[in-house]
């Protein structure tokens, strides 16, 4: 339904001709409008108060601190060893640069290059080697060789104890050399830093026996030369008495103070057997006293013989026969030896009682060669000085007192 409302106005403007006009306006289409449905109205939340809003955002903010506590107090309890380990680790490796720079800064510092001398020899004080080192040559001894030889120059070494261009003795020793005609000296010092070698072996004696160091080792040398210094490294083994087998360390070391590792030698006691009680003899012990070697033995069973044979062909025929084929033996080798001087010889067989003098031990068979010369005055021939004099031991060999042929 359309409505139409008129209305009427007054225009104090709209004069003419100072006449009033009044007209009525036109009337304006009013469109149709169409109803919208009515939307319900929502009801509107109560208006908080500040006081009401301050506290809930304390309890909320009170209790989110307490959850993220309690989580934090959980993460470290169950993660805590690990997080101190990567921080040990961080520092150490910090630490780690650290050095690591400061040896690269010392790498990098050069050290500020030696002058060299082009005109006046520079001579060392002195060089060090080792036993049986060959010795430097001239240009180790003068640090500007390069610069300053020539054909002429010469190098002299001290000769003692210098021995195929080595020194075979610990020592200081002088050094010449010869630069255009002018002497300089120098020094060879010579030490010793090599230990001796050697070598253990196994022993085994009977309970009761004596032994030394030396027996429980095979060889020993040193490069100086001299004799190794041995000794046990703890207790003194020697003492050793009760029958067993015993790992022996023994050190080997030389006059420099160089030590060889310890080797340990084998030692081997056996138990002393029981010996049966011997019979007494019938005619004394067997021990006697000479000024000469038993040549032939008459100790039986551990017994001398009769005494009362001493002087009886019933032994003394032996060794007499020993004495005389060696007297052949000796004439026919100073024939050999063309040797034109006359001798006399005398040949001496002798019995040796025990010292109770109830037994014969056996006899001595010693030989005597005495020059013989010719006297003007008597006429007559005389033994002179002893040119030759020896024993005759059992197996045949001589032990010589006198031997001035040389045999």
């Amino acid at each position: 339904m359309i409505r139409y409302n008129k209305k009427f106005f007054f225009d104090e403007n709209n004069k003419s001709n100072g006449k009033n006009k009044y007209k009525d306006p036109k009337p304006k289409k009013i469109k149709s409008v169409k109803e919208k449905p009515v939307k319900e109205a929502k009801p509107k939340k109560a208006k908080e108060t500040k006081t009401t809003k301050k506290t809930f955002a304390n309890v909320f903010s009170a209790q989110k601190i307490s959850s993220y506590t309690e989580k934090i107090n959980n993460f470290f309890k169950k993660w805590y060893k690990i997080i101190i380990l990567i921080i040990f680790i961080v520092i150490l490796i910090l630490v780690v640069k650290s050095c690591g720079s400061n040896n690269a800064s010392k790498k990098t510092t050069k050290k500020p290059k030696e002058t060299i001398n082009t005109t006046n020899p520079v001579i060392v004080d002195s060089i060090t080697i080792n036993l049986n080192q060959e010795v430097p040559s001239i240009d180790a001894f003068v640090k500007n060789y390069s610069k300053i030889k020539s054909s002429n120059d010469q190098i002299s070494y001290d000769e003692n104890n210098f021995v195929n261009n080595k020194y075979n003795s610990v020592g200081e020793y002088k050094v010449s050399i010869t630069l255009n005609d002018k002497e300089y000296s120098s020094r060879i010092v010579v030490i010793d830093k090599d230990a001796p070698t050697f070598a253990v072996k196994e022993l085994t004696i009977t309970q009761g026996d004596s032994y030394t160091i030396n027996d429980l080792v095979s060889s020993c040398s040193d490069n100086s030369g001299k004799e190794c210094i041995l000794s046990y490294q703890s207790q003194d083994y020697a003492k050793l008495t009760i029958p067993g087998t015993y790992s022996v360390p023994i050190i080997a070391s030389d006059l420099s103070g160089n030590t060889a590792p310890v080797q340990n030698a084998k030692l081997t006691i056996n138990a002393k057997k029981v010996e049966p009680t011997k019979p007494t003899c019938s005619y004394g012990s067997t021990k006697y006293s000479s000024s000469h070697i038993l040549t032939y033995s008459l100790i039986k069973n551990n017994c001398p013989v009769d005494a009362k044979y001493a002087k009886t062909d019933t032994y003394i025929s032996t060794p007499e026969n020993m004495a005389k084929n060696d007297l052949e033996k000796l004439r026919t080798e100073i024939n050999n030896k063309n040797i034109s001087m006359k001798i006399y010889f005398q040949l001496n067989v002798v019995p040796i009682l025990n010292n109770e003098k109830t037994g014969l031990v056996g006899y001595a068979a010693y030989i005597n060669g005495y020059e013989v010369t010719y006297n003007n005055s008597t006429g007559k021939e005389e033994t002179g000085k002893t040119v030759i004099s020896y024993d005759l031991r059992s197996n045949g060999t001589r032990k010589y007192t006198v031997n001035e042929l040389g045999l």
